[in-house]
Order: structure tokens, then C-alpha cells, then sequence
């Protein structure tokens, strides 16, 4: 992530906790505090950039963890908070945070690989954060009976829409590690496509 970006999500992140120390009050009475901090970097930790200085065969692994050095001490804010409000969402976070870490991963994989590898991660990424969220707000407006069933299983592969889904109010966080485990599994799949892309690469450009 740039450091635009990182700062941008890093901001957007502390500033619920910020104003509802300003305020006295949560800001989304009954909405995760865990979840509010970890969306922005749910939304970003995969943004593709439209610079990339390529480096075959020297991958920056260390700066994928930066997010997550960032985003961890405002999340163990978070964490508490909730847990004094009675909403055990330890699980949820820390799936998310593996999440955060697996697509940060792969923007750096990147680095190792060719432009048609990073043209793929990007339409990933806008399929799958934005697209998926985009999709559903959309279905939402439908009248009943008319939105097609058939694409609800698109909200399981996005970490946005999952992390909107256990961060709202009263959500039920029975089923948020089940589906976390499904969206880490996705972006784990991805990861793999990418670190081992560029070694096909260079194995057909040796034959």
C-alpha cells in the first residue's frame, strides 16, 4: 500500500473511536467498534496501484506487514470496547485481520510478476470489494421476487461485504468465522495464483 493509502485507511479507522470519545456515545449504536476499524482496511489492503516498480525475483514481503502493524493497536481499542458492550467479536477480528494480510501479500506479490498478473489482481479486486458490495446494494432496491437468488453467494468471496455484514447492528456473529473462513480461503487461492505465477512465467520464457 502507499503510504497515501495507508494513511488514509489508518485515519478513517481511528476516527470512529475519536468521535465517540468527542461525543460520549458510540456513532452506529450496536455496530461492531472492531468492525468499523478493520472496513477501511478490508476496502483497501488489496487497492491496486497504477505504479509498480517491478522487481523480478525480489519480493518487499516486510511492507505487507505494515498495515497490519498499524491497524493493531487501534483494533485492540476497539476490541475492549466491545467486549465491555457484550459483543464477542474477537473471531470475526482476527479473520480479518489474516484477510488484511493475505491481500496485502498479494498486492507485493505482485512485484514478482508481469503486467498481465497485475491487470488480473485488479479486476479482482474491484470484482470482489466494491463490485460484490455494488451488486448487493443494487439487489436491495429490487423488488421481492426479483432480485435473482442465484448471485447471494458472491457476498461470501468479499471481504467488504462480509466485514458490512458482522459490523452492522444486531448482526448475529454466529456465522461470521464460517464465512470469514470461506473469504481468507478465497483470498489465500488468489495469493497462491500469484506467488507461484512468475516462476510459470520465467519456466516458459527458460524453454
Amino acid at each position: 500500500m502507499s503510504r497515501a493509502t495507508l494513511l488514509l485507511a489508518w485515519g478513517v479507522s481511528l476516527l470512529p473511536l475519536l468521535l465517540e470519545t468527542i461525543e460520549a456515545e458510540p456513532i452506529l449504536p450496536g455496530a461492531a467498534r472492531a468492525g468499523l476499524v478493520l472496513l477501511p482496511w478490508l476496502a483497501l489492503a488489496g487497492i491496486p496501484s497504477i505504479r509498480y516498480r517491478a522487481a523480478p525475483g525480489r519480493g518487499r514481503w516486510d511492507s505487507a506487514l505494515l498495515p497490519i502493524a498499524l491497524l493493531l493497536p487501534v483494533l485492540g481499542l476497539a476490541l475492549g470496547l466491545d467486549a465491555r458492550s457484550g459483543r464477542a467479536t474477537l473471531v470475526p477480528a482476527l479473520l480479518a485481520v489474516a484477510i488484511v494480510l493475505v491481500w496485502s501479500l498479494s498486492r507485493e506479490a505482485l512485484r514478482r510478476g508481469g503486467g498481465t498478473r497485475r491487470r488480473v489482481q485488479a479486476a479482482a479486486w474491484i470484482a470482489l470489494v466494491p463490485g460484490v458490495v455494488a451488486l448487493h446494494a443494487a439487489l436491495a432496491w429490487a423488488p421481492p421476487g426479483v432480485a435473482p437468488a442465484r448471485w447471494a453467494w458472491t457476498e461470501r468471496c468479499s471481504p467488504l461485504a462480509w466485514g458490512l455484514r458482522w459490523t452492522a447492528a444486531g448482526a448475529d456473529l454466529a456465522d461470521a468465522p464460517r464465512t470469514g473462513g470461506f473469504v481468507l480461503g478465497v483470498a489465500l487461492l488468489g495469493l497462491a495464483l500469484l506467488a507461484l505465477g512468475p516462476r510459470a512465467v520465467e519456466g516458459e520464457e527458460g524453454a
